[in-house]
């Protein structure tokens, strides 16, 4: 599960600006999604009932993982889990790809 990877990444990166956003897309009833979260002591956004987004901009399977720039630019995709190594080299890519003035801004609501 590609969870606690995500997690992870949220927290070593956070104060450079990252934030994880989980889609959820499965038929799940939201309170065993949020349980989940709370079990594992994951403090990642989910965003439940995701199925409509996920099919709106071409979700081609489970797990997808998207790199979104602050002008909200898909700037990668990973279809599948590829471990923490391609999770991190494609956010440090991200982060570096960042406009100065962005770096280290905290993400909203944060």
């Amino acid at each position: 599960m590609e969870a606690p990877h995500l997690n992870r990444l949220q927290e070593k990166y956070r104060t450079r600006g990252l934030a994880v956003v989980v889609v959820d897309v499965s038929d799940q009833p939201t309170g065993v999604l949020r349980a989940y979260l709370r079990e594992k002591k994951l403090t990642l956004t989910m965003l439940t009932q995701g199925s409509e987004y996920a099919s709106r901009i071409g979700i081609p399977g489970t797990p997808t993982t998207l790199w979104i720039d602050r002008a909200g630019t898909i700037t990668d995709v990973e279809v599948g889990f590829g471990g923490w190594g391609s999770l991190e080299k494609k956010t440090r890519r991200l982060l570096r790809s960042a406009p100065a003035a962005d770096r280290g801004a905290r993400p909203p609501g944060r």
